[in-house]
C-alpha cells in the first residue's frame, strides 16, 4: 500500500463551493493558496523614490512627497491589486458549463473597449484561456460578488466554517 503525501491528501479534501452569479453563470469557486496571491502582487515594481539636491549641504536627500510620486505609489496600489484580483478569477473561478455556445458577449466588450472604457489590447481572443479569463473578469463576475468571494478564495474560511466553529464553543 503507498503512502499518500499528505500535501496532496489536503488537496484533495478542499471544498469547493458551486454557485449560480447574479449574471445566471455557474461557477465553481475553489480557495487559493496566499503564496500565489502574494507573488502575483509581489511582482507588480515598486516605484523609485525622486531625490531632490539639498542645495544647503551639497546632497541629494529622497523626496517622498513629490506629487509625481505620490501618484505613482496611488498606481502602484491599484496595480497591486488588479494583480490579486486577476490570480482570483483565473485560478479561483471555474465556469461549470465553460463558455456560452455563441459568442454574443464579445462584440459588447470590444464596443466598450473601442469607447476608451476599457484596454483589451492584452488579449488574444483566440486563445481560450485568455477568452475565458476576459469572460469572467468582465461579464460573468459583478464587483459586488467579486468583494464577497474574495476573502473567502484566500483566507479560505466559508460561512459554514464561522457556523461550525461558533457551534463547537459551550453555551451557558
Amino acid at each position: 500500500m503507498s503512502k499518500v503525501n499528505p500535501a496532496v491528501e489536503a488537496a484533495r479534501e478542499m471544498d469547493t463551493d458551486e454557485r449560480v452569479l447574479d449574471s445566471g453563470v455557474r461557477v465553481r469557486i475553489h480557495r487559493l493558496p496566499q503564496l500565489l496571491i502574494d507573488d502575483a502582487v509581489n511582482r507588480v515594481p515598486e516605484p523609485k523614490v525622486p531625490y531632490i539636491k539639498d542645495e544647503e549641504h551639497g546632497y541629494e536627500i529622497p523626496n517622498p512627497d513629490d506629487p509625481r510620486y505620490l501618484a505613482a505609489l496611488a498606481e502602484h496600489e491599484r496595480a497591486q491589486s488588479q494583480a490579486a484580483v486577476d490570480a482570483v478569477v483565473l485560478w479561483g473561478i471555474d465556469l461549470i458549463d465553460g463558455l456560452p455556445e455563441d459568442d454574443e458577449w464579445l462584440p459588447k466588450l470590444e464596443f466598450y473597449a473601442r469607447r476608451g472604457h476599457l484596454d483589451l489590447s492584452s488579449f488574444d481572443f483566440s486563445n481560450k484561456l485568455e477568452k475565458e479569463f476576459a469572460y469572467k473578469r468582465y461579464v460573468a463576475l459583478s464587483a459586488r460578488e467579486l468583494g464577497e468571494l474574495i476573502p473567502m478564495m484566500i483566507s479560505g474560511v466559508t460561512e459554514e466554517d464561522v457556523a461550525k466553529a461558533t457551534e463547537s464553543f459551550r453555551s451557558d
